[in-house]
């Protein structure tokens, strides 16, 4: 069954609606050019007020490795995401579980794609793939799902990119991946989600995972 991450939490009250809609994982970013980001202090705050067995993962984009490790040591995470150019050495240094981004560009051919499978294969407990800036949505998610689904062999994967409850079961139906990733797609506005996003994006997910159970 697909689980839900509900990436970019800035506030108490919104890490507490994803999990009572069914968010598996609770992403907090600490890349400081992006809109949703969050101070570890503040962060560690909200992880201390929940009663939950929900994973938390810290977000990260090209982040110096002594600095990464400061917000680390404060925060104690469940997970490291990787979401920048940080290389096979640099993912290496880290205890931690790793889910590491892997952008799937319009142009992108089957064989590269296989090229950053295999590179981040032996040091990420998921990949990501995801969707790059500006690129329109529905014409990439078609280009991304034939993409993966012509991969030989692909390790167990978040997917993210312009997902809404409009398109996520499409998406779930098509691949089957570990989880899928959303953080724009429930906001009423960057940092801020909408309840009512949450839970119609969870539902959505609940329900073709439902679906396709009975159908195996």
């Amino acid at each position: 069954m697909t689980s839900v991450k509900i990436c970019g939490i800035t506030n108490l009250e919104d890490a507490l609606s994803a999990i009572k809609y069914g968010a598996s994982y609770l992403g907090f970013i600490f890349a400081k050019e992006s809109p949703r980001y969050i101070e570890p202090d503040k962060a560690r705050k909200i992880l201390d007020a929940l009663s939950t067995t929900c994973q938390s993962v810290a977000v990260f984009k090209n982040e110096p490795q002594e600095s990464l490790a400061q917000i680390l040591t404060k925060l104690k995470p469940d997970f490291i995401q990787l979401h920048g150019d940080e290389s096979f050495e640099y993912c290496q240094r880290f205890s931690l579980p790793i889910i590491k981004a892997i952008e799937i560009k319009d142009d992108m051919s089957t064989e590269a794609l296989t090229a950053q499978i295999e590179l981040y294969r032996g040091v990420s407990k998921f990949l990501l793939f995801d969707r790059p800036k500006n690129v329109t949505v529905d014409l990439w998610l078609h280009s991304a799902i034939r993409l993966l689904n012509g991969q030989k062999s692909v390790p167990a994967f978040f997917f993210a990119g312009g997902l809404t409850a409009d398109n996520v079961a499409f998406a779930v139906q098509s691949l089957q991946p570990t989880a899928v990733d959303v953080a724009s797609g429930v906001e009423s506005s960057a940092g801020k989600k909408d309840a009512t996003k949450m839970k119609d994006f969870c539902d959505a997910v609940k329900n073709v995972s439902k679906s396709e159970a009975r159908r195996s």
